[in-house]
């Protein structure tokens, strides 16, 4: 299940990806928002939250979400995915290295700072994600 989580503002979308991803997940829930925010501000910055219970994507989802990387490829500023597992880490970083934005992957104790680095500030506020 993916989830717009409500601190999303702007550019910046925060995503909680928990279970297993569906095709669905894409198509009714990151894709209208990640192109309404692309219409609205032309470039994104995606924080996306690996709950401790994710476990992976459907065939489906992993094809929606490739679809999703090709297409946009150069409309993300920056993507932080944070609380990925070991093998979701080594695919980020080889994803990371055909865009032409910033991507870091960073531990569930990091996700402060991943939420700092993706405003481009200093923030003070501390967020957790239950």
């Amino acid at each position: 299940m993916l989830e717009i989580l409500p601190e999303s503002r702007g550019n910046i979308l925060w995503v909680r990806a928990r279970g297993k991803l569906t095709d669905r997940d894409y198509q009714e829930v990151f894709i209208p928002r990640l192109e309404a925010i692309l219409q609205e501000h032309g470039k994104v910055r995606l924080l996306f939250y690996l709950d401790p219970d994710f476990e992976g994507w459907s065939v489906g989802a992993l094809w929606e979400d490739l679809k999703v990387d090709w297409k946009h490829q150069r409309d993300f500023e920056k993507i932080a995915v944070v609380g990925a597992p070991r093998w979701a880490e080594v695919v980020t970083r080889i994803f990371a290295r055909f865009m032409p934005g910033e991507v870091r992957t960073m531990l569930r104790e990091q996700l402060a700072e991943a939420w700092e680095w993706l405003q481009g500030k200093d923030a003070l506020r501390q967020y957790t994600v239950d």
